[in-house]
């Protein structure tokens, strides 16, 4: 089941998230971030953050599905449901910034050639 929630919900996570180099961002009220939870009948499964960042332009951000849970299908749900947020509140186009080349090109995002420290930035039209 997806639902939204807030990174203080996220909290408990956090831990088992950073040892695999995800951060959840600090609790901000002011921020127009959404966050999508994916739970089932143990609990959580995976987090997905998605907020505006210029125009029509949105960012899928702090995307992680815990691993116990991988190859489950999760972290597609958590995309379908930030996609359709994005879709809902104007995105034409969405990015993703990644270090892991085949997530993107599996969700149909291409690469723009920026690159963010460690992590190569992806886009793809909503």
């Amino acid at each position: 089941m997806i639902h939204t929630t807030t990174p203080l919900d996220l909290l408990p996570h956090a831990l088992t998230a950073y040892q695999d180099g995800v951060t959840i961002p600090k609790y901000n009220p002011t921020t127009t971030r959404t966050y999508y939870q994916d739970t089932h009948h143990f609990g959580l499964a995976g987090f997905i953050g998605v907020l505006p960042v210029k125009g029509n332009v949105w960012r899928i951000t702090t995307w992680y599905v815990l691993r116990q849970h991988r190859s489950a299908g999760h972290g597609r749900h958590l995309h379908q449901a930030a996609h359709a947020h994005a879709i809902q509140h104007g995105a034409e186009v969405l990015e993703l910034r990644t270090n892991q080349p085949a997530l993107a090109d599996n969700f149909g995002y291409q690469p723009t050639g920026r690159l963010y420290g460690q992590y190569h930035e992806y886009a793809r039209k909503a």
